[in-house]
């Protein structure tokens, strides 16, 4: 009997692919089950809808490009991210999410909210501040 394998379209190969060597996954089956139960954005995904982040650039209280920051004090590191003109966030690596939270879990480990640990470098305030000042209509 002949095995048949699907074709694979390359975006998908090459996201899988990148997130197995990232992640030194040595198999696409543990690349997959990585990337369902992980939350890992797809960019096909990441291009049609706009990021957690959009309502706070169109109100101009973040810019693109704009430096994010995230400080585990105990362990003495600062770890990086930039906003997208999209409204996603941006790690090192390249990766981009829709929302903070999932961009500061991929660099950290762990569940932690990203709205209230990114601090834009620029002014020091968190996104949550800068979240509620846009619904409040208050000033940051």
């Amino acid at each position: 009997m002949e095995l048949v394998y699907p074709a694979v379209d390359p975006v998908d190969f090459a996201f899988v692919e990148g997130h197995r060597t990232a992640k030194g996954l040595p198999t696409w089956r543990a690349a997959l089950h990585d990337i369902l139960f992980s939350r890992t954005e797809h960019p096909a995904n990441q291009a049609r809808d706009p990021g957690g982040l959009a309502p706070l650039i169109d109100a101009g209280l973040v810019r693109a490009g704009e430096e994010l920051r995230h400080t585990q004090h105990r362990k003495g590191i600062d770890l990086h991210a930039v906003v997208t003109d999209d409204g996603h966030v941006e790690t090192p690596d390249g990766r981009r999410f829709r929302q903070p939270s999932p961009a500061l879990k991929h660099l950290v480990g762990h569940e932690v909210n990203g709205w209230k640990s990114w601090t834009v470098v620029r002014h020091g305030k968190t996104l949550a501040d800068l979240r509620a000042a846009l619904t409040t209509g208050t000033q940051p």
